[in-house]
Formats: structure tokens, sequence, C-alpha cells
């Protein structure tokens, strides 16, 4: 599923650039060299980056 549509980011590629360290949805942009648009995406983009650094181990 499409997270931004805008730059054609789906679900996968917001989990690649979590992995990669995105904590925000700023530095998932700018992961990918990219800004945000029109900004609709931002509370879903969050709600799945939260939930993946939950599943994260503890230091």
């Amino acid at each position: 599923m499409y997270i931004c549509i805008c730059h054609a980011l789906p679900e996968g590629k917001i989990k690649e650039a979590h992995q990669a360290g995105a904590r925000t949805v700023k530095e998932v942009f700018a992961h990918y060299g990219v800004t945000a648009k029109c900004g609709t995406c931002a509370p879903d983009m969050k709600k799945l980056l939260d939930e993946l650094t939950k599943t994260l181990p503890k230091e």
C-alpha cells in the first residue's frame, strides 16, 4: 500500500528507510532525497514509524 502518493513511497520503502535509521517523517524524506509536498501522508507515515520503532530491541 502506498503511504506517500506524491513520491510513490509504499509501506515497504518506509520500512527500508526505518531500517536505515529514519525515525521521523522528515528523515524518511531525507533518506530518499525528497521533501514533503502535500503532507497528507505524514500522519500515516508517523504511525507506521512509531509502530516499527516499538518493535526494536531495547538498548
